[in-house]
């Protein structure tokens, strides 16, 4: 339910456009909630570490249902934009930190030998508010009401938070964390998945940023068209085979799903038809439904027992940086060479990105392997 509440809001630009917001403007304010996630992690991954995802999921989902209120009151007025980047910080603060809390409780809960699938099938969830959250938005704004959207939004996310006090789970309390955000930063084998945390978000934040005002300009598709047809293939891949990663080798399937990613950017480049947007969307899905998950168990496999939550925070906070960039920076090459250009642009960072990593990634693992050898 806070996942539809949240991804309503991939609407939001649609409203900020209306009222004189340029692209650039938009991928700024959107960057001010990835500021307020990054700022919170440190915190977040030390409490989840201390006492506990439980804490974390309570206190962050009703702070997101007080944030969806507040945008009531900025669909009927001429809101000033300090309000509209507070809210977008409370809105950043308190989702970062549910998601967080959220994918710490599955990995405790989650046998180890099934790690991949397990978080692949929890973010089902978060694949299917994606879908829902654009078709809700799709639907409400027909008559051109914000307002009704937003109220929507602040209904499911109180939802959430109401489905989410019963949750309980056995937890270790853990006295001494200090510290412990900063060891898992620096820790040598997690660097390229740091990167890679980076590189994948600011290349996605072309779709959750301006995929609804591509579609404003050229008049094809919707976006509750391209996140249902990204949530198909998402869930498909999770469902039906969601056990290969584990299988044949997390990394023989990472790297041609970010090859669709990157492929999905290059077909909603080079179309302005309606199935391009949406065979653009099934890409992007189903890549996204191995790439996440994947990452996601590679972190929570190298962290130690005891700075999973840390390490988890770490990896999400990468990720909001990766929003804080490519918001502003694709907002601008919009703005500078048009879409078509800005869509090339992702695709091929991301191609050369995952280069990069994947030697990066040879290089850190490469003592630990030789340790092992050597142990044989």
């Amino acid at each position: 339910m806070h996942g539809i509440s949240f991804n309503s809001f991939l609407h939001l630009p649609g409203l900020l456009r209306d009222r004189g917001a340029t692209e650039f403007e938009i991928g700024l304010i959107f960057g001010i909630g990835a500021v307020a996630g990054i700022v919170v992690k440190p915190l977040v991954g030390r409490e989840i570490d201390r006492t506990g995802p439980r804490s974390v999921i309570l206190a962050s989902g009703a702070l997101a249902a007080l944030g969806c209120c507040g945008y009531v009151a900025l669909a009927r007025s001429a809101t000033p934009v300090p309000w509209i980047c507070f809210l977008r910080a409370v809105q950043g603060a308190s989702m970062a930190s549910l998601f967080t809390a959220l994918y710490a409780h599955t990995a405790e809960i989650v046998p180890a030998s099934r790690r991949i699938e397990g978080l692949g099938i929890f973010g089902i969830s978060g694949t299917l508010s994606i879908g829902l959250g654009g078709i809700l938005g799709d639907v409400l704004l027909r008559g051109g009401d914000y307002q009704v959207l937003f109220i929507a939004a602040a209904v499911a996310s109180s939802l959430g938070f109401a489905l989410s006090i019963p949750l309980r789970v056995a937890h270790q309390a853990r006295v001494d964390t200090k510290g412990q955000f900063t060891v898992a930063v620096l820790q040598r084998d997690m660097l390229p998945l740091w990167f890679a945390g980076v590189l994948l978000a600011s290349m996605v934040a072309t779709y959750s940023t301006f995929l609804k005002t591509y579609v404003q300009s050229t008049g094809a598709g919707s976006v509750g068209l391209f996140f249902s047809v990204y949530s198909a293939g998402n869930i498909a891949v999770r469902m039906a085979f969601g056990k290969v990663p584990e299988r044949v080798g997390p990394k023989r399937v990472l790297y041609p799903a970010l090859g669709c990613i990157a492929l999905g950017f290059l077909v909603l480049a080079s179309t302005s038809s309606t199935w391009g947007v949406a065979l653009s969307g099934l890409l992007y899905g189903i890549g996204q439904g191995y790439a996440f998950p994947i990452f996601i168990g590679l972190v929570v496999g190298r962290a130690k027992s005891d700075q999973r939550g840390s390490a988890l925070a770490v990896f999400t906070s990468f990720f909001d940086a990766g929003t804080l960039v490519g918001s502003p920076l694709f907002g601008f090459m919009v703005r500078a060479t048009g879409y078509s250009a800005m869509f090339v642009s992702a695709g091929l960072v991301l191609v050369a990105g995952t280069v990069l990593f994947a030697r990066w990634e040879r290089a850190a693992l490469r003592p630990s392997m030789a340790a092992k050898r050597a142990l044989s």
